[in-house]
């Protein structure tokens, strides 16, 4: 504001994946730092991919929400957007461009290569995709076949306590 480039900048605050399990010198029988969250930091669990992220600039309302998840990786093609980026991105790329939501954050998704969020930590032998409110928790063996899998709604359920892959069968083979 200062700089008189407020109507042309955007500022974006975000952190990295998810909050610590444990608070250094904190009391071990409170709460995680997460709650209501499962997980934490390095876990595919909602504690440890859901993150904060802000965004003010020219075209965005203020005080405006938008409940529409999001990765690290749409940052490129948004960012190559609203930078005025000449030509198209490789189509390698996983992310989309959110700028629609900025000036209408009811829109309810952004268009990607793949429908949904894809998360993977293979040391961990773990995946997740998140498509609309469901997500689909998978432990994969070495060579990434599903072991397992459990399947939250996250709108609802958002401690991921309730594993509805049985209840939700096709929409759990779906994803």
């Amino acid at each position: 504001d200062a700089l008189g480039i407020s109507d042309q900048t955007y500022v974006v605050f975000t952190t990295d994946n998810g909050g610590r399990g444990t608070v250094p010198g904190g009391d071990p029988k409170s709460p995680a730092p997460n709650v209501p969250l499962s997980g934490a930091k390095h876990s595919l669990l909602e504690g440890g991919i859901r993150v904060p992220l802000m965004v003010r600039g020219p075209t965005i309302k203020a005080a405006s929400v938008c409940r529409v998840p999001l990765a690290g990786y749409d940052f490129l093609p948004t960012f190559h957007e609203l930078a005025g980026g000449k030509g198209n991105l490789s189509k390698e790329l996983d992310g989309g461009s959110f700028v629609t939501l900025f000036s209408d954050p009811e829109i309810d998704s952004v268009k990607r290569p793949i429908d949904g969020l894809v998360f993977s930590r293979p040391r961990q032998r773990m995946a997740v995709i998140r498509s609309e409110q469901w997500k689909l928790l998978a432990e994969v063996n070495a060579k990434r076949e599903i072991q397992s899998a459990r399947l939250f709604n996250v709108v609802d359920d958002i401690a991921e306590e309730h594993d509805l892959s049985t209840k939700q069968a096709d929409k759990a083979k779906q994803l």
